[in-house]
């Protein structure tokens, strides 16, 4: 039996639904990216990582009552 491969890497389009964002917001992020070929492509993991930085960051310090 043969194991399933699992899609690793998005496209800009891809990567911009996946996020919700518009692709020119994309281009404009600084979420790590590649080329093969003419092909501008994501790491799935890179993505998630970047959505996890910037949930960190919005959070800012805790206020002290």
């Amino acid at each position: 039996m043969e194991d399933a491969i699992t899609k690793q890497t998005l496209t800009r389009k891809e990567a911009a639904h996946y996020l919700g964002i518009h692709i020119n917001t994309l281009d404009k992020s600084e979420i790590p990216r590649f080329r093969i070929g003419g092909r501008v492509l994501f790491r799935l993991v890179a993505v998630d990582m970047f959505v996890e930085e910037m949930e960190r960051k919005s959070r800012g310090p805790k206020c002290k009552k």
